[in-house]
């Protein structure tokens, strides 16, 4: 299978894009010229994409539409064949045309799970803190963050 990925979808992923795939170097990518981020996506797609992508489950048109954000749908297309497929902690959707990945998504957590927020920080050692201080009080970091989150609701009087 050839990696058919337009350029623009490669900058995104790789100086965009949050996902662990590309590496947790967020503020070096973010500054990658075109030509190093087309390389850097492209050794990517070798080593980690293809080859979890290669015997992945097919997937439907219909399911590809519900998942795949409304501002990608118009990429989406019903001749091709769709594979999904988890990397790094999320979910994939591969478009492959004649042969060639031509598409690649990472489906949104609020697309399979509605109950699921995500938290963005700044720099990754800004998360490396934050698990630090969840691991002192004993806890994994998604469950930290989970009590805290569920005590600023409470006080709030959100409905939980």
């Amino acid at each position: 299978m050839k990696n058919a990925i337009h350029i623009n979808q490669k900058l995104y992923f790789v100086t965009k894009g949050k996902n662990h795939a590309f590496g947790t170097d967020f503020e070096k990518r973010e500054s990658m010229s075109q030509e190093a981020a087309a390389i850097h996506f492209d050794k990517t797609w070798e080593d980690k994409i293809r080859p979890a992508l290669e015997n992945a489950p097919l997937v439907t048109h219909e399911d590809v539409l519900l998942r795949v954000p409304s501002t990608n749908r118009s990429y989406v297309n019903e001749g091709s064949v769709h594979r999904e497929f988890r990397l790094s902690g999320s979910l994939w959707i591969a478009q492959i045309t004649d042969d060639e990945n031509d598409q690649l998504w990472i489906v949104p957590n609020k697309a399979y799970d509605t109950r699921s927020i995500t938290l963005t920080f700044k720099t990754q050692q800004q998360k490396n803190d934050f698990e630090r201080i969840a691991a002192e009080h004993g806890f994994e970091p998604s469950e930290y963050a989970r009590r805290i989150l569920t005590a600023f609701t409470s006080i709030h009087q959100f409905d939980t």
